[in-house]
């Protein structure tokens, strides 16, 4: 399954900003469990979308736009609301 190769290169290095039960790794072990459509509504409901992620032009990290290896971290913090939407994620994991 591409999206879910995808989902891990561009969530690399990401880890070190997360808590140990919310790495990418996990999530994606689980999803080659389930159908595709299943996977793809759980990686779009990640913790992961719960973080922000800044960089020094104050460009706020978006998954579907680049990998996060790529970003340079500013600043880092936690939100109450998934970035980008679930269905943003989903629309993006089901075009690769």
């Amino acid at each position: 399954m591409t999206f879910l190769k995808t989902f891990l290169q561009h969530t690399d290095d990401i880890e070190r900003y997360l808590r140990d039960n919310e790495h990418p790794n996990d999530l994606v072990r689980l999803c080659k469990t389930l159908n595709q459509e299943d996977a793809i509504q759980k990686l779009s409901e990640s913790p992961i979308f719960y973080y922000r992620f800044i960089n020094k032009d104050r460009k706020l990290w978006n998954i579907t736009q680049e990998p996060f290896y790529n970003f340079f971290v500013d600043q880092a913090w936690e939100e109450d609301t998934p970035y980008p939407s679930p269905s943003e994620v989903q629309a993006w994991l089901k075009k690769l």
